[in-house]
């Protein structure tokens, strides 16, 4: 296409083009892809949030003297986890 002469076959091609690559038709699914996002990211911390505290649990039950450091390690782990999503 290219190197094609202008002219009909041209403007032809150069239409087909025009529609496929044209990002207009794409415009009407963003809402779509953006609730499937919002809705997979929500599932992802409540996962991780009913993990994590099934952890800090476990751990205080186990040794319940060191709140603290259970604490700590809950917080960041909670930060890590979030942020590698």
């Amino acid at each position: 296409m290219p190197f094609d002469n202008y002219g009909d076959r041209w403007r032809l091609h150069r239409r087909l083009i025009g529609e496929q690559f044209n990002p207009k038709p794409v415009e009407v699914f963003k809402p779509q892809q953006l609730k499937h996002m919002r809705f997979k990211i929500f599932s992802i911390l409540i996962f991780l949030i009913v993990t994590l505290s099934r952890r800090l649990l476990a751990h205080l039950l186990d040794d319940p003297q060191r709140v603290t450091e259970h604490m700590r390690y809950a917080v960041g782990a909670i930060i890590m986890e979030v942020s590698r999503v």
